[in-house]
């Protein structure tokens, strides 16, 4: 189960005048100022209130413990841009904030377009649950460069685009130690009245690091903030009914998931995204969800999983895969990824529906599973666990896995050792650690032809050329 915020949250302000002028906020200013470097501004709102499209604010070091509400609009050619001044980290702290009723967000952006923020600390936010309508898309939102951590989200997630939003960027993001989602794409929450519209679509979900994430310490979940004990189903990255997203070049670490890819409405998708070139490692349960959680959500659709890193996922949780599929996955593509499972359960891909009818549990044979690298330590041995024919059945080996239909052969696969540059990476390794070493049999293996709805890149996770050769490398690292 996952609970769901209804807006957009963000990290900071905007800026305003016709002809394109630059403002500064210092805690030291005073809102009487003029704005400018050496008589700035003192409070975030004032610069909201003021800016028009076109102008940049810039904010100085130090804690605005107040919440934001965009109420002006850039434009393509003249964006508002909020950033944190050249070297220092503004901090919009909410600890001291008391919590209103209705709708409210860290930063809310509502109804309105062309608006960049980047570069700020967002912590200590206390939330509840709200409605929202927007009939007016919002357009070219850019979150870039901000960190958000120990946020307690409720029903809510520490970054989301939800409903009418299109042509968005989540960029160079950190997102830690949080009780709920740490970057989410919503749709069919009736945010808008438009059925057709009311999707996060049409954006870009980029270099982020999110770490964990784990909603064991939300009472939303039936945890507690400090003990713990609540259901584990906070995802680090989250496309839920969104469509024609891409998820590129994310570390994504300690979640209770790593990616999900889902649709929690019951006759909502998600489809035609593109998950490529990220690294997920050693996340509680899972490494990626494809599919709806339960018989009676909807679906996954037409996705592209293509050049990731999936290493030791299930990290906590012995029989969790690093790929699961729930209910309702249909012509999603899986390729070019390196896989390496949990040496003792050697499980890469599982599919366990609990509940519902045969043929809502059944495995589609429509996805297609290619160009592979698996690897659980030392012998061919790996598990495949999924519901076909009326029936869980585990396959214990690629030859096993490679004979149902529903792998369409796994065509290109292989089990090897991918060879990273540390042998066997742990917790505390950096990423790169999982370069690929000169011998790596992922180098030039990959699929050479993909389907023209996907492609697998320009860069791989360390923005080196993706394609060196003829043929793609296996995985997240470019050789």
């Amino acid at each position: 189960m996952h609970l769901k915020s209804l807006l957009l949250f963000l990290p900071l302000i905007v800026a305003m005048p016709t002809h394109a002028a630059t403002y500064y906020v210092s805690t030291t200013g005073k809102d009487t100022n003029n704005g400018a470097l050496v008589t700035p501004w003192k409070t975030l709102q004032k610069a909201v209130s003021t800016v028009k499209a076109g102008d940049t604010v810039y904010v100085r070091k130090g804690t605005y413990p107040e919440r934001i509400d965009m109420n002006t609009s850039g434009t393509a050619a003249a964006p508002i841009t909020f950033a944190a001044y050249t070297g220092e980290t503004p901090s919009i702290n909410l600890s001291g904030v008391a919590v209103s009723s209705g709708f409210t967000a860290a930063v809310s952006i509502r109804s309105k377009n062309s608006i960049t923020v980047e570069g700020f600390e967002i912590c200590n936010y206390t939330t509840t649950a709200a409605d929202a309508t927007i009939a007016t898309p919002l357009k070219g939102i850019n979150i870039h460069g901000n960190k958000l951590y120990d946020l307690r989200l409720g029903a809510r997630e520490a970054v989301s685009v939800n409903g009418n939003v299109t042509n968005f960027t989540i960029s160079s993001n950190t997102s830690y130690n949080c009780n709920n989602i740490g970057i989410d794409a919503i749709g069919y929450e009736g945010i808008c009245s438009t059925a057709s519209l009311d999707r996060a679509r049409d954006g870009v979900i980029v270099g982020n690091t999110v770490y964990n994430i784990d909603s064991a310490f939300n009472p939303a979940y039936g945890g507690n903030f400090t003990k713990g004990g609540g259901y584990q189903a906070a995802v680090g990255i989250y496309v839920d009914g969104g469509t024609r997203v891409t998820i590129e070049r994310n570390n994504i670490s300690l979640c209770n998931d790593g990616i999900e890819l889902a649709a929690e409405a019951r006759t909502g998708f998600t489809d035609d995204v593109v998950v490529r070139n990220n690294l997920v490692l050693f996340n509680h349960l899972s490494g990626i969800i494809i599919g709806g959680y339960d018989h009676l959500r909807g679906g996954t659709r037409n996705c592209h999983v293509l050049n990731n890193t999936f290493y030791r996922n299930g990290h906590t949780s012995a029989w969790s895969p690093q790929i699961q599929f729930p209910y309702y996955a249909r012509n999603n593509t899986i390729a070019n990824n390196t896989v390496w499972g949990r040496p003792d359960t050697k499980l890469m891909i599982a599919q366990w529906p609990e509940e519902g009818t045969a043929s809502q549990k059944d495995f589609s044979t429509t996805n297609t599973f290619a160009y592979n690298l698996y690897y659980a330590g030392g012998s061919t041995a790996l598990v495949f666990q999924l519901f076909t024919g009326g029936q869980q059945g585990a396959y214990t080996d690629l030859a096993a896995w490679r004979a149902i239909p529903e792998s369409k052969g796994e065509v290109g696969t292989t089990v090897q050792n991918p060879t990273y540059t540390a042998a066997v990476p742990t917790t505390t390794s950096g990423i790169d650690a999982f370069k690929l070493s000169p011998k790596s049999p992922a180098i030039g293996t990959g699929q050479a032809m993909l389907p023209t709805s996907a492609k697998w890149g320009d860069f791989d996770l360390f923005r080196c050329a993706r394609m060196k050769g003829s043929r793609v490398d296996r995985g997240m690292s470019e050789y």
